[in-house]
């Protein structure tokens, strides 16, 4: 037992000798304050298009009954009315140059030449002049804008109002 209560005396007297005290720092400690992140808002957002999209009309040459041509035959370029829009677009803090992008960067697939129109202008006999100036013709923009929306839901049935005819 004596051999016991030595052994701690002496392990005891060890720890203190081989125990070091920690530098006390001479400026203040300072602890990283965490920056509160602000929450991320999602916004459910359609481009729409108004556009004038051209469409070949052509009218055939009429003869009296003697066969002598009475009008010459004609080709024309109608514009139509018609309503495009994007698909449903979820962006985070959505801004309003995040809009302006969305709008250029899709106006690039509306700004085109219907493939109808191209084949009906090279089907018929026009001459070089007649379809070199039918076919600078292409879809023109009269009007662009944004719908933003706070859910997936209401910006899905807007689009489909739009794109099926019962504006509301």
């Amino acid at each position: 037992m004596k051999a016991f209560l030595f052994a701690i005396l002496i392990l005891l007297v060890s720890c203190e000798r081989n125990s070091t005290s920690l530098p006390v720092p001479s400026e203040p400690i300072s602890v990283p304050v965490k920056e509160e992140i602000p929450p991320v808002k999602i916004s459910y957002v359609i481009a729409v298009y108004d556009v004038e999209e051209p469409s070949f009309e052509y009218f055939e040459a009429t003869r009296d009954i003697n066969f002598r041509v009475t009008s010459e035959a004609m080709a024309i370029t109608k514009w139509l009315p018609k309503t495009y829009c994007s698909s449903v677009q979820n962006i985070e803090n959505f801004t309003e140059d995040d809009a302006y992008k969305m709008l250029d960067y899709l106006q690039n697939d509306i700004v085109t030449q219907p493939a109808n129109y191209q084949m009906d202008i090279q089907t018929h006999s026009l001459s070089p002049e007649k379809k070199t100036e039918m076919m600078s013709k292409f879809t023109k923009i009269t009007k662009r804008y944004y719908l933003r929306f706070d859910t997936y839901k209401e910006a899905s049935e807007k689009r489909q109002s739009i794109l099926y005819g019962n504006n509301s």
